[in-house]
C-alpha cells in the first residue's frame, strides 16, 4: 500500500477484522485525505492515476477535476502546486547550477521547493525542467518602428503589475515578486543581483541622457521601453565627422578660390601667368599649380595657349 498510493494515506485508513455468518471480513474505513488528490504511484497525477467516486463506481478524474483538487490542498500559489507532469528531467538546469559551482541534487531540490517530501515536483520544478513549455519571445527589428525595430528594446509582460501595486511603487523601488521561489533559483544562479534594484539602476543609468524610458502599465500588461544610448552616441558620432568633413571642404573650397583669385590678379596686372609664374605666386608644388590651372580652364575661367613648360595662361574674355 505505501508504493501503490501516493502520497502515503496509512494514517487516513482504518481496517478491522470481522465475523459475520461465521466469516472472516477485513472492514477497511478510508477517510477522506488531506493531500489530495491522491493516485497510482505507478499511473502519476494524470486521469489514469487518479480516481474518484460516481455513484457507485469509481472513475478516472478529468484533468480540471485534478487540478482543483491540487488548488484546494496546495493553495493558489501557482510554484508550489504540485505538478500534473511528474515525468521531469532537468538537463539544462543541471547544466547552469554546474556551471556556477552549485550542487543539485535531491536535498537541494527540496530547499528550492522544487520537490516536496514524497518527491513530488511542484509546479516551480516544472518551470525548471526540461519540459517546461513556457517561453519567452524574443523579436529582433534593424530600424526605429516594429516593421526594422533598432533605436530602443522593449520589454513587455503580460498580466500587468502584481496585484496591490502600482506604477509609483515601483519607481520608488519597491518589490513584490510574482515568483518568490522562482527569483530565489535565479538569485542564487547569480543571474539577478537583488530584489527592487531594477528600477533605480535603469533611472541612474539614464540619468544624464537626452533619452529617457519610457513606462507603461495597465491592468493587463507592463511594458517599459529602454532607449539604444548607444545609437544615439553613434549618431551623434557621424553627425560630429560630417560636420568636420564638411568644414574641411569648405575651407579647402575657400582655400582653392583665394588661390584661384590670386592667379587672375596677377593675369590681370601680366596679362598672362606660366605654371612656374604661378608655383612662385602660390608657394605650391607643381603638381598642385597644375591642377589649380586646369580646373581654371575647364571652368573657362582661363585659356591655355602653347603645350608644356612654354604654356601661357590668359583670361577667357
Amino acid at each position: 500500500m505505501h508504493d501503490a498510493i501516493k502520497p502515503d494515506l496509512t494514517m487516513f485508513l482504518h481496517y478491522e477484522t470481522l465475523e459475520e455468518d461465521g466469516k472472516k471480513v477485513v472492514a477497511v474505513s478510508i477517510q477522506r485525505g488531506t493531500e489530495r488528490p491522491y493516485y497510482i504511484a505507478k499511473k502519476g497525477l494524470r486521469p489514469e492515476g487518479v480516481y474518484v467516486r460516481q455513484g457507485y463506481s469509481s472513475v478516472p478524474a478529468t484533468d480540471s477535476a485534478i487540478r482543483q483538487m491540487i488548488k484546494e490542498t496546495d493553495g493558489d500559489h501557482f510554484e508550489e502546486m504540485r505538478s500534473l507532469d511528474q515525468e521531469l528531467t532537468f538537463e539544462a538546469a543541471q547544466k547552469e547550477f554546474e556551471l556556477r559551482d552549485i550542487e543539485f541534487g535531491s536535498q537541494q531540490m527540496q530547499i528550492l521547493k522544487m520537490i516536496d517530501k514524497e518527491s513530488i515536483y511542484s509546479n516551480l520544478g516544472l518551470l525548471l525542467s526540461d519540459q517546461c513549455v513556457h517561453t519567452i519571445k524574443v523579436a529582433v527589428f534593424q530600424g526605429k518602428d516594429q516593421e526594422v525595430f533598432k533605436d530602443r528594446i522593449e520589454f513587455v509582460s503580460v498580466e500587468g503589475l502584481v496585484p496591490g501595486m502600482e506604477l509609483e511603487d515601483i519607481m520608488v523601488g519597491l518589490s513584490v515578486c510574482r515568483n518568490q521561489n522562482l527569483a530565489n533559483v535565479f538569485y542564487r544562479l547569480k543571474l539577478i543581483e537583488a530584489y527592487g534594484t531594477g528600477m533605480r539602476k535603469i533611472i541612474k543609468a539614464y540619468k544624464t541622457q537626452e533619452a529617457q524610458p519610457v513606462i507603461e502599465s495597465t491592468k493587463n500588461a507592463f511594458k517599459i521601453i529602454l532607449p539604444n544610448i548607444n545609437m544615439e552616441s553613434e549618431e551623434k558620432k557621424i553627425l560630429s565627422e560630417q560636420i568636420t568633413l564638411n568644414k574641411q571642404l569648405e575651407e579647402k573650397t575657400e582655400k582653392l578660390q583665394n588661390r584661384e583669385s590670386e592667379i587672375l590678379e596677377y593675369i590681370k596686372m601680366n596679362g598672362e601667368i606660366t605654371r612656374g609664374d604661378a608655383e612662385e605666386l602660390l608657394g605650391t608644388s607643381a603638381s598642385t599649380t597644375l591642377r589649380i590651372l586646369k580646373k581654371m580652364v575647364e571652368d573657362g575661367i582661363l585659356l591655355k595657349q602653347g603645350k608644356a613648360r612654354n604654356a601661357k595662361y590668359i583670361l577667357n574674355s
